[in-house]
């Protein structure tokens, strides 16, 4: 049996306050790291690289620019690692969904928009897959007023990301607590918690490897509380 190796510091600076740390691993044991670094009251989005038989290189920031409010990242790698970073930051009209890509063995590229909110709206917490052959999904919550909907991009390799779509779909007055898997052939499943008429119920949806969502259906009884469900891939 394999033992825990001795921990290391994959950070650049120690001195700063270190939130919200993801990691991902491909089925070659190359993993990503992100995190969000706070110091003299500005957040910045950091990531480092572990490749097999080599350990961890040096912690690089990612490109947000001057953008304010950075949270909720995320992070995923291919099987040729090929990885996708996806988070929440504030633009000029509202919150919204970012993500950058890192080619295998090349350096992280330009960030992007990648889902937005309109004026008195925001989005958060999102989540994001990604599959062996490099496709991806990214789901997350979207509030307007008292209501909260669950939207979704699709990322198609060679494409690149498609427009975000509302998945939640009934009469919704709360839907959050989102999680995504992605199996074999980049077909998808989204699970979230949500209240229809005081009632609160397990619901998902499912995506084609082309990117479409089909039609959400409630999977699990009615009942007066629920809390976070993960979804296994």
């Amino acid at each position: 049996a394999k033992n825990w190796c001795a921990p290391a510091v994959i950070e650049r600076d120690q001195l700063t306050s270190d939130l919200a740390p993801q990691v991902t691993v491909n089925a070659h044991g190359e993993a990503f790291a992100i995190w969000r670094q706070s110091e003299d009251g500005h957040s910045r989005l950091w990531v480092n690289h572990c490749q097999r038989g080599q350990g961890w290189g040096v912690a690089q920031p990612l490109e947000t620019g001057a953008a304010q409010g950075l949270g909720y990242p995320q992070i995923g790698v291919d099987a040729e690692g090929n990885a996708l970073a996806v988070w929440r930051q504030q633009g000029a009209k509202g919150s919204e969904i970012w993500a950058a890509q890192c080619a295998a063995g090349a350096h992280w590229g330009p960030s992007a928009c990648v889902g937005s909110a309109q004026a008195s709206a925001e989005v958060f917490a999102p989540q994001l897959s990604v599959d062996a052959a490099g496709s991806a999904r990214v789901v997350w919550q979207k509030s307007v007023g008292n209501s909260n909907g669950i939207y979704a991009a699709a990322f198609i390799k060679g494409q690149g990301w498609a427009a975000p779509v509302l998945v939640s779909s009934g009469n919704v007055s709360d839907a959050s607590a989102v999680q995504i898997a992605t199996g074999a052939g980049a077909h998808s499943v989204a699970v979230w918690r949500q209240v229809n008429e005081d009632n609160t119920t397990v619901w998902a949806s499912r995506c084609t490897p082309q990117g479409h969502w089909g039609l959400a259906q409630p999977i699990g009884a009615a009942c007066g509380h629920w809390s976070t469900a993960p979804v296994a891939g």
